[in-house]
């Protein structure tokens, strides 16, 4: 069973190749993320660079499923397992969230680039 932190850090990792898989700034996503969440304020580069290079202590399921959105991340199942990897970086125990979704990346070919012939907006 892998750490908080080290769930943490898959979760950042995560969120940051898809980020990059679309050759988005953080400022782009923010963005996106503000005009999305319909929230004047709690958006910034500086807010999202923090989420993708782990320094944070508690992260919001919401903020999760926001930037899901915008990397057009429609599975279900696929964004189920990035909550439960969400909440259980959250708090301390053992989980199965990071594997699953390991173990789902790997036998389906899902890669966080979209796909060539994918149209992506810059």
């Amino acid at each position: 069973m892998a750490s908080p932190t080290l769930r943490r850090r898959r979760l950042s990792r995560l969120l940051r190749e898809l980020r990059e898989g679309h050759g988005w700034t953080a400022s782009k996503v923010a963005k996106k993320a503000k005009d999305l969440s319909g929230k004047p304020r709690g958006w910034s580069a500086s807010k999202l660079t923090r989420l993708e290079g782990a320094e944070w202590k508690r992260v919001q399921t919401a903020d999760v499923l926001t930037l899901l959105d915008i990397y057009g991340i429609t599975d279900e199942q696929t964004r189920a397992d990035y909550v439960t990897l969400a909440r259980e970086a959250n708090q301390q125990g053992g989980g199965q969230a990071s594997a699953t979704l390991s173990a789902r990346v790997s036998s389906s070919g899902w890669s966080p680039k979209p796909p060539p012939s994918a149209p992506t907006s810059r």
